[in-house]
């Protein structure tokens, strides 16, 4: 799976420069997200059902009513200082709303990579989590109620992030207080710099639409200084205002799971394809593992790759250390390609 950090100028250079990338506090993310990494409001009614129902059923020393759901919530306050995010978009269709949010100056650069390259060249004797972040109705929806899981869900207003994250781990453990009493915080590190094999991690770094000449000699010029020889290309918004070399398509939110609304989706983005600039198309079916094997498609997320040249190795696209499986069809101009089996 293809994947990009998207930062300003002066971000890229730090990393090139020092190879090793910022993890920062949870609790930093609540300004733009103020539920992040929150319970939803349907596990917090569960919450306060299951405080009537231990309370039926136990008292505490002291003859207290146990208070679980006041429990669940300050071991959520309490133990977001112990984790830091580092995310990625995933795919390689491009917004300018996204660029603008990360790079306001216009001096935006991703880095791209994929999956596997990220989680095999990542350095820390930390715990650390990677995975996808799944969008969904704050006010409706079910989502594990504690981390680290409760970091890879998000509030549907955010999709246009379509977000891969990795997630380190400070410790140590920490316990729900069944009095329902507030936590004495530790004093945890501010951030966690990780250290990255950057040769085994970047593929190529795309600049935002809006820089000139000028401006990527000088990310090439960062990218020579440092020992790297890495392709430098300008964002394809400049010459493809339309859907783009990848369109990430969640099939639960976006077609209900409706099969007909998602065939008919990949089909319109086939016909889309302007042959006379692609070779080739791959739509990279992605399912979570277990699901029934008689509706699999209500259960997948679907990504859209175009691409010129050589075709791209399908193992790009793995995710067998997330245990999701893909599902890749190829086609070009003619129609269907079929793939070599390992």
């Amino acid at each position: 799976m293809v994947i990009r950090r998207y930062k300003s100028f002066c971000y890229f250079k730090k990393v090139i420069e020092d190879q090793e990338f910022r993890f920062g506090p949870a609790t930093d993310y609540q300004d733009d997200d103020p539920l992040e990494g929150q319970a939803t409001e349907p596990v917090r009614e569960d919450e306060q059902q299951g405080s009537k129902r231990m309370a039926e059923s136990l008292t505490l020393a002291g003859g207290e009513d146990p208070d679980y759901a006041t429990g669940m919530e300050n071991f959520r306050q309490g133990s977001q200082e112990q984790y830091f995010l580092n995310c990625w978009r995933i795919g390689t269709d491009e917004d300018p709303q996204f660029w603008q949010k990360f790079s306001p100056e216009e001096d935006g650069v991703a880095i791209e990579t994929t999956v596997g390259q990220l989680k095999h060249a990542l350095m820390t004797d930390l715990e650390m989590y990677m995975g996808l972040v799944r969008y969904v109705d704050q006010e409706r929806h079910f989502i594990p109620s504690t981390p680290p899981a409760s970091y890879f869900y998000k509030n549907t207003p955010f999709t246009i992030e379509n977000e891969f994250r990795a997630l380190l781990y400070e410790g140590p453990n920490q316990v729900i207080d069944l009095r329902g009493r507030e936590w004495d915080t530790p004093d945890y590190s501010p951030h966690h710099f990780v250290d990255g094999d950057l040769d085994a991690i970047i593929n190529r770094v795309i600049v935002s639409p809006d820089t000139d000449e000028e401006f990527r000699e000088q990310v090439r010029e960062v990218l020579v200084e440092n020992g790297f020889d890495v392709p430098v290309e300008i964002s394809r918004l400049v010459w493809d205002r339309e859907s783009g070399a990848s369109h990430v398509l969640y099939g639960n939110d976006d077609f209900d799971g409706k099969t007909e609304a998602i065939d008919s989706q990949l089909t319109d983005e086939l016909y889309a394809t302007d042959w006379f600039i692609w070779d080739g198309v791959d739509i990279v079916e992605v399912y979570p593992p277990s699901v029934p094997t008689q509706s699999p498609q209500q259960f997948a997320h679907y990504e859209v790759y175009r691409y010129t040249g050589t075709p791209p190795d399908p193992e790009i696209y793995g995710q067998d250390h997330l245990n999701y499986v893909t599902d890749i069809h190829r086609f070009d101009e003619e129609g269907p390609v079929e793939l070599e089996d390992d």
